[in-house]
């Protein structure tokens, strides 16, 4: 298993070959800022890192792992696989004197791409990253929960409608003024 530092590679150690790495991660490295409805068991890395042109690389690797996550509905904890593929480039940074960090927008190109700041790279924050991505915002313990049947499903019962929520049924008849 990887600890934080071993995931810093030097780029003199792929200038030939392919760096291939096939590790666990540590997943106490991970935070989730004091959420805990997720806990991570289990994450497995494969992946490489080569050489492109001579200030060029792209590291390819697969994620895969478990986590047990709770349902946002009936909060019940489950059992959630990881597979994760992807790619990150490695590029010496732009020398636009025009374009600003502050100023730009991003877009889902820029988590393909890390700039290259000294004689290594760090992979680490690409591997959380895509982690933390692979996570889904509102986790399901499935398709056939049962609380989200019993909310979702129509009824015919107007007193069982009521049972559920009336706040805001004064709502229903509130007419906005143009």
């Amino acid at each position: 298993m990887k600890n934080r530092t071993e995931f810093v590679i030097s780029l003199q150690d792929i200038r030939e070959d392919d760096l291939h790495i096939n590790s666990g991660v540590d997943v106490s490295l991970i935070s989730f800022e004091d959420d805990h409805s997720i806990e991570l068991v289990d994450i497995n890395l494969d992946g490489k890192v080569s050489r492109i042109n001579t200030y060029e690389y792209v590291f390819k690797a697969r994620i895969g792992g478990l986590c047990h996550l709770s349902c946002s509905i009936c909060l019940k904890v489950f059992h959630f696989s990881i597979d994760e593929n992807f790619r990150v480039f490695f590029l010496p940074p732009l020398n636009d004197k025009y374009h600003q960090e502050d100023e730009s927008e991003l877009v889902s190109r820029d988590l393909e791409i890390s700039d290259i700041i000294s004689e290594e790279i760090d992979l680490f924050p690409s591997i959380r990253d895509h982690i933390l991505l692979s996570i889904p915002v509102q986790p399901r313990c499935g398709e056939d929960c049962s609380k989200a049947n019993s909310i979702l499903s129509p009824s015919s019962d107007e007193t069982e409608i009521q049972k559920i929520d009336n706040r805001w049924s004064a709502l229903k008849d509130f007419k906005l003024k143009r």
